[in-house]
């Protein structure tokens, strides 16, 4: 519904109708009403101002006060009018808004002892009152309308304004033009009874103990989430599918787990479009292997990078298993496995049930106050 709101102040003009004068008329005492900033300070509302010789009119609509209005109309004008002689006034009309504004009508009353000849831009008469169609006023706009008329009477010459308007809800959307180039790798020559290599993700077949080794290798390359993603979508489907045999699948890593640390917080403050996708896609992967009907095993070794989004996983696993010692072929090195906890385990990646695999794992302990915990899970 437009809002009409009929302005309060009524000017008053004296008429003259003998002599004449080189003075200019006193300023009237209407002429009080003083623009103050709006709300929203870095934009600062341009407002005109009257000359000395001109009276100005003022009216913040709807509520009066222009910090809580949606529109300011004034209306200037010379203090007098002289009988049967040309007089000029102008009305401005000012968006106070940060919105546009559609459909604004200024709506004048106009006395029987005064007639309008001409107005910029034109006007139409209806019911008593003269039709100013302003059309629409963008965010924190304005535009005038310039009126001559004649008073053919002595007297006082009353006018009111109403203005008619639709607010406008507007909303921005920014346009994204996303580039994904995705590009397949593979061997040349590939031996389907020994297994499938991928760039990142190799799977080595052992028919006679009827299992899969699974490795998974972080890199520092910005494609590797979604790269790492897809393959192991890949692998997966094709081992559920066709390899019906190999009815258990080990699950390791081999990699910086700093790396993968790396990876996971540029995925997860990525607010665009393809980081919002790869996110959603790799949740998706880990969902197919908590249904899968195999024996899952995650090994975890000195060299792993069970970190973060990889760390979930083993996680995904029936059991884990973690060398508690330096690594099998050099009894002198202090390296030692671990794992590595981070805010891809406490929610960007929750299982079918709706809670993530360390809630499943300790279901009824508050895991989510202990974000470091590691009892039960880690070894260092």
């Amino acid at each position: 519904m437009p809002r009409r709101i009929i302005f309060a102040a009524v000017l008053v003009l004296p008429l003259l109708f003998t002599g004449c004068s080189d003075n200019p008329p006193a300023a009237a005492g209407n002429d009080t009403l003083q623009p103050t900033a709006r709300v929203n300070r870095s934009r600062p509302l341009a407002t005109a101002t009257a000359p000395s010789d001109l009276v100005r009119n003022a009216l913040a609509v709807p509520t009066g006060d222009l910090s809580t209005s949606s529109v300011l109309v004034e209306k200037f004008g010379p203090g007098e009018a002289r009988l049967n002689r040309p007089y000029d006034y102008r009305i401005r009309v000012t968006n106070l808004t940060d919105t546009p504004l559609a459909g604004v009508v200024v709506r004048e009353r106009i006395p029987e002892n005064f007639s309008v000849s001409k107005s910029e831009p034109a006007a139409k008469e209806e019911s008593g009152w003269l039709m100013h169609s302003v059309g629409d006023l963008p965010a924190r706009g304005a535009k005038t309308i310039d009126v001559t008329g004649v008073a053919k009477a002595e007297g006082t010459v009353d006018t009111c304004i109403a203005v008619d308007y639709k607010p406008t809800l507007c909303a921005v959307t920014q346009v994204v033009n996303p580039i994904i180039q995705l590009t397949k790798e593979a061997p040349a020559d590939v031996d389907l009874c020994e297994g499938i290599r991928y760039r990142y993700v190799k799977a080595k077949y052992d028919r006679e103990l009827g299992l899969v080794k699974i490795t998974v290798h972080a890199s520092t390359d910005e494609n590797w989430p979604l790269t790492v993603t897809r393959e192991l979508d890949d692998l997966i489907l094709r081992l559920r599918t066709n390899e019906t045999e190999l009815g258990t699948w080990v699950f390791a890593t081999a990699g910086d787990p700093e790396a993968v640390l790396a990876q996971e917080h540029r995925l997860l403050q990525d607010d665009s479009w393809p980081g919002n996708e790869i996110r959603h896609y790799y949740k998706r992967v880990l969902k197919r292997l908590d249904v899968t009907s195999r024996s899952l095993i995650a090994l975890i070794e000195p060299g792993s990078c069970f970190a973060g989004m990889l760390l979930e996983l083993a996680l995904a696993c029936d059991r884990q298993y973690i060398l508690d010692g330096p690594p099998i072929d050099d009894e002198d090195s202090d390296e030692r496995a671990s794992i590595r906890l981070s805010p891809a385990n406490f929610g960007p990646f929750p299982m079918g049930n709706g809670i993530t695999r360390l809630q499943s794992r300790f279901y009824g302990e508050d895991v989510g106050r202990h974000p470091h915990r590691r009892n039960g899970i880690a070894a260092g």
